[in-house]
């Protein structure tokens, strides 16, 4: 419908200035920076996703690239909410992310000075701040930056653990050595910068469920069509125990029986695999979390290999890996030493 940044009136640096995509939904105008917004593209048929959060409405493939599509009337104010021919998709990139978010219309672009932008009451951006706001404000979920201006993430989240007990918090931070540090404040999760929606999605999820504000179907019940050699294949999620990139092909290991080949890359099968429990563990794998019995050090020390149940494969875990792994096992209820 329209590449905004090709259209010609993205701003020069040095303005002091910013330009604003207006949309509607239900008649209530909101705005988008335009820098952040890739094109906008008339609303296209959506793919729906088995136990995705409800106002992910699923996915499409506009060109030759799956986007996640947020139902963003939904989100904002609840119930299912009709869905019009004439409704906009918004394709925007945050964090390299491209997502494409459901509008009702958008109106047109507007250019304001930054110095006429007012901070929301309810953003927090320090250590003092937000001590301040919340001996006012009763909260359920925290989600807390590492590195702050005035005060270390890690001496906010003392102070509130022994003041505010019962709020769970969610750790962010752009380094992943800090994650190891955390643990002692047994936080709800680490995410790491730029944060992957669909890891954010999970979290939330997870933090409905402590809060119960939720009910999750269990991912043992989810089945899901496969395309393989020019048929379709039926397979229980999990029942697949990790998947192998072979060539161009991708390998689904079930605990027993026939393996499964599919011609879709990695990249799109981890799309929609990590939705029920699966984690990249290397350039090559996807392995499911509940199948791991146990991390070790190959016989040389210098990488990990991952030791599943029902099999005695053994899955390599990249460099770096390790404490995201750490991480994902303990969002699940384990408990590490």
């Amino acid at each position: 419908m329209a590449d905004v940044h090709n259209s010609g009136i993205l701003l020069e640096s040095g303005t002091n200035e910013i330009e604003i995509m207006e949309f509607t939904i239900n008649g209530n105008l909101y705005g988008i920076n335009v820098a952040k917004v890739r094109e906008i593209i008339m609303s296209a048929e959506v793919k729906a996703m088995p136990h995705a959060h409800p106002a992910v409405e699923g996915i499409f493939k506009p060109r030759d690239e799956v986007l996640t599509v947020v139902d963003l009337p939904r989100y904002l104010n609840g119930g299912n909410g009709e869905k019009g021919e004439r409704d906009i998709f918004i394709i925007t990139n945050f964090n390299k992310m491209f997502i494409a978010f459901r509008v009702h219309s958008v109106v047109q672009i507007s250019r304001i000075s930054w110095t006429d932008i007012q901070k929301p009451d309810k953003a927090v951006s320090g250590g003092a701040e937000a001590a301040a706001f919340l001996r006012r404000t009763a909260v359920d979920l925290l989600f807390l930056d590492i590195e702050m201006e005035d005060v270390s993430g890690f001496d906010l989240a003392r102070h509130i653990q022994s003041a505010y007990p019962k709020i769970l918090i969610v750790f962010l931070t752009g380094h992943v050595d800090f994650a190891l540090d955390g643990y002692e404040f047994k936080p709800l999760a680490f995410l790491i910068k730029p944060v992957n929606p669909l890891r954010l999605e999970r979290v939330l999820f997870q933090a409905e469920e402590l809060l119960g504000k939720t009910e999750r179907k269990p991912s043992s019940s989810v089945r899901i069509g496969l395309q393989v050699n020019g048929g379709l294949e039926i397979i229980q999620v999990d029942s697949i125990l990790y998947i192998e990139k072979q060539g161009r092909r991708a390998c689904l290991v079930p605990a027993s029986g026939p393996r499964y080949q599919s011609y879709d890359s990695l990249q799109k099968l981890q799309g929609i695999f990590e939705l029920y429990g699966f984690f990249r563990c290397h350039q090559s794998f996807l392995v499911r979390l509940d199948a791991i019995r146990g991390v070790r050090l190959d016989e040389s020390r210098s990488f990990h290999k991952i030791l599943l149940f029902d099999t005695e494969d053994q899955i390599p875990l990249s460099r770096g890996k390790y404490p995201e792994l750490r991480e994902r096992l303990a969002d699940r209820g384990l408990t590490i030493l």
